[in-house]
């Protein structure tokens, strides 16, 4: 279960929010966060509502900012695969060939699962070498707990473009078009 998200240290944009897609449900948006407001270094931290989204296979977060009167821009974008994410506390100690992010285990807290991916795993803010956008340590957790029969994507209550939008619909919840349309060449892999 996808539970919440965070950005440190703070990159300068205003007005953040984050898109969630899912290849369960073709690419389909399943959630769009609210708009951050930024304050200088602080954390950015997104709480998905009611205890979060159960999520499975491949999934692609896209963050935007919007500044007022302007239309929004990409941030950056990464993909993960929920395999990556143990369900329990024997899976942690499985090879699972991640050059990247990073995955951890809280201490004290055997149901928390948090993947971490850096400024390099990320697409676009790896670009800003001269960190003006991004600082060079920027990276971006996502928290998880384990699920127990639960269906993935399921539609999150207060969602904006949740699972239960019209799936032909190219507009997302702030009405304006989808980006995803430069991913459509993009193929997923099973592990054998």
């Amino acid at each position: 279960m996808f539970t919440s998200l965070e950005m440190e240290p703070t990159p300068t944009f205003n007005d953040p929010f984050f898109m969630l897609y899912s290849s369960v449900s073709k690419m389909n948006k399943v959630y769009t966060s609210p708009v951050l407001e930024v304050r200088k270094n602080c954390p950015l931290h997104f709480s998905l509502p009611s205890g979060g989204i159960c999520l499975q296979g491949d999934i692609k977060v896209e963050f935007y900012a919007k500044p007022k009167m302007m239309a929004r821009e990409k941030m950056f974008q990464f993909w993960f695969n929920t395999y990556f994410v143990p369900h329990s506390r024997k899976d942690e100690s499985q090879a699972n060939g991640v050059a990247g992010g990073e995955l951890r285990v809280h201490n004290g807290d055997d149901d928390l699962r948090t993947l971490v991916l850096f400024k390099d795993d990320l697409d676009k803010a790896y670009k800003d070498k001269q960190h003006s956008k991004f600082s060079k340590d920027f990276k971006v957790s996502l928290q998880f707990t384990p699920t127990t029969n639960l269906h993935p994507s399921s539609p999150v209550a207060g969602a904006v473009g949740g699972a239960g939008d019209d799936p032909s619909s190219d507009v997302d919840g702030l009405g304006t078009e989808s980006d995803t349309t430069d991913d459509e060449d993009w193929e997923s892999t099973t592990h054998v």
